[in-house]
């Protein structure tokens, strides 16, 4: 127990020794005939000692009258939010939160009932506070609030605060507002450049609904936009986008992913990955626009690698699919950077946007391989200085 605790467990069990002159001070009328105060106190007790005799029933109607402190009611509460009892949630939360505005379940349930009451300004009232008197949840808060946003009286009045106050839980929020299938996204792309982090999960939830283009002007809205120079300049728009691989806070998918912990960006620019040679996999792709034409690939790179034991192979297929438009291994490198050309043809029809990936081959007798990219380049074959 607290120290808080002992000391009211010690108040309530030494009230038995002095009952006998505080019953006669009751007798007398010098205290006033106020039974309720020794069935408070018995009651605190037993909630204390989590007793049977703490039940609904007794804990409300001594509640009003009574000196019954927050720790029986909010027990109370607790029990029977355990036990899906609702309504009796619903008596308790008053009680708990006139006693202690900081509690979680009670600021809960009185911010429910006024949502479903049909007032949104009463809910958030009462509901945002939770995001600094119970920060270690702060996330469920956040996705709970993004699964109510669906709600555009609610969302009406959480969407200024977000922009304005940018709070601590806002990136947590717009991810998971993301994720929200009933949420209009493609007009909140000035919201999204306030949160970094969460602009990935927007362009991907766009993305994988199949709305590639509206993704990508959003994309190319963030990076005009100039938000993203508070912390890391964002390269200019350029297909691929980023071709020196610098350290960027862009989003993917239209900016470089690294996948697992094989891949990592150079200081400098440049990407360095170490592929172990046992299983294919992953390790930087990046998404683009791309039409019908004959193309030039060019990758400047160095490393390691063997036919036998392992190589690194780039990728383009169209995005979404495992279509494959082009694929070209690297069999050969050497250990000073050198430019690598290949050819390639995009077929008229085939898709409007194109998935660029570098992945690790296992050869037959695997052994690690290791490789860094400086710089990838996309030109048109027919481009001033595209040629052999």
């Amino acid at each position: 127990m607290t120290g808080a605790v002992r000391i009211i467990g010690a108040g309530v069990f030494g009230l038995a020794a002095s009952v006998s002159a505080i019953y006669a001070l009751v007798l007398t009328g010098a205290l006033g005939a106020r039974p309720a105060v020794f069935a408070g106190a018995a009651l605190e007790a037993a909630c204390l000692r989590e007793d049977e005799a703490c039940t609904l029933s007794a804990v409300t109607q001594l509640a009003a009258s009574a000196p019954l402190g927050r720790r029986p009611l909010a027990m109370a509460l607790a029990e029977r939010l355990g036990a899906g009892d609702g309504g009796a949630a619903a008596v308790l939360a008053p009680l708990v939160f006139e006693r202690d505005a900081r509690s979680a379940a009670a600021r809960v349930q009185l911010a429910e009932a006024a949502y479903r009451a049909g007032d949104p300004a009463q809910f958030l009232s009462l509901y945002l506070p939770l995001f600094e008197t119970d920060r270690a949840q702060g996330h469920l808060y956040a996705e709970a609030l993004a699964q109510l946003s669906a709600d555009d009286a609610l969302f009406t009045l959480v969407e200024p605060h977000v922009r304005g106050a940018r709070p601590y839980w806002g990136g947590a929020y717009l991810t998971a507002l993301a994720g929200q299938p009933d949420v209009p996204l493609t007009g909140l792309i000035s919201l999204y450049a306030e949160f970094p982090a969460a602009q990935p999960g927007l362009l991907n939830r766009l993305a994988g609904a199949g709305q590639w283009r509206a993704a990508y002007i959003g994309f190319a809205e963030l990076i005009g936009s100039g938000a993203l120079l508070r912390d890391n300049p964002a390269p200019p728009l350029a297909i691929p986008y980023n071709p020196g691989f610098a350290t960027s806070p862009a989003p993917a998918p239209f900016n470089w992913q690294l996948w697992g912990q094989g891949a990592e960006y150079l200081e400098g620019g440049g990407i360095y990955a170490f592929f172990e040679g046992r299983q294919a996999e992953t390790f930087v792709s990046q998404t683009f626009p791309l039409s019908a034409g004959a193309y030039r690939f060019t990758a400047r790179m160095s490393g390691q690698v063997s036919e036998t034991g392992g190589w690194f192979r780039w990728r383009l297929v169209c995005a979404g699919t495992s279509d494959e438009i082009a694929a070209f291994d690297m069999k050969r490198l050497s250990a000073a950077p050198a430019d690598e050309m290949v050819d390639l043809s995009v077929p008229g029809g085939a898709c409007e946007f194109v998935t660029l990936s570098l992945s690790g081959v296992p050869g037959t007798f695997p052994q690690p391989a290791r490789i860094e990219v400086l710089t990838v380049k996309l030109e048109n074959a027919d481009a001033p200085g595209a040629g052999p």
